[in-house]
């Protein structure tokens, strides 16, 4: 079972997670009734538009996870997924900052594209916030934080659909459980650092994504 959920650790790590969303966004049929907030079906974007969201967030994702490596090869923290209290503020920053510049570059890049890419960056933004001020007083798990934005996202995004696969709601909570659990049970965190993680990853990306579009 350890062996099992160290996989489950390492594929759902919290850097992947949005790279699983903007799959789920941009090739599982959904209807959305269009309007002024841009959010017209994402499913039907040409090829070439869905090849350059996905290249442009996951250039980032990729910068930021070199950013970890270079880190740990320097000693600065003691694993790229900051098992530790102490390793996790400078790591929080970079993300952070990447973050921020993935934001400006869609905006000034791509800035036709759904109010959802912008609500989902934006989420990740005010999650690394919560992540940077918690950190100070106990070790809120990160890899909950990141399932909470998935599953919140995923909520967020089927409560505005006329029609959606019910089956991604269900990955959603899977997902959610199987993480949540491999944390507990390689005891990396306590059960109130799993669940304070996955509350803030939530409530801040389903929030998010339903007052994104009137701000």
């Amino acid at each position: 079972m350890k062996f099992f959920f160290n996989i489950i650790s390492w594929v759902f790590m919290p850097l992947l997670l949005p790279l699983y969303l903007l799959l789920i966004l941009l090739y599982v049929p959904s209807y959305q009734l269009e309007n002024d907030t841009n959010a017209s079906q994402i499913f039907l974007y040409p090829s070439e538009l869905k090849e350059i969201i996905l290249f442009t967030f996951a250039i980032f994702i990729l910068a930021t996870l070199f950013s970890f490596i270079i880190m740990k090869k320097s000693n600065l923290i003691d694993s790229i997924q900051m098992n530790l209290q102490k390793d996790r503020t400078i790591p929080l920053i970079v993300t952070l900052v990447y973050n921020l510049l993935l934001f400006t570059g869609l905006h000034s890049k791509i800035p036709f594209i759904s109010y959802y890419f912008f609500a989902l960056v934006a989420s990740g933004i005010l999650i690394t916030i919560g992540m940077l001020i918690g950190n100070r007083f106990f070790k809120i798990s990160l890899h909950a934080a990141g399932v909470g934005l998935f599953s919140g996202f995923i909520f967020a995004f089927c409560k505005e659909q006329v029609s959606y696969q019910f089956w991604i709601l269900v990955v959603a909570v899977l997902i959610s459980g199987l993480v949540i659990t491999a944390r507990l049970y390689l005891e990396k965190h306590e059960p109130k650092e799993v669940i304070s993680g996955f509350l803030i990853g939530f409530l801040i990306t389903f929030l998010v994504t339903l007052v994104y579009p009137f701000i």
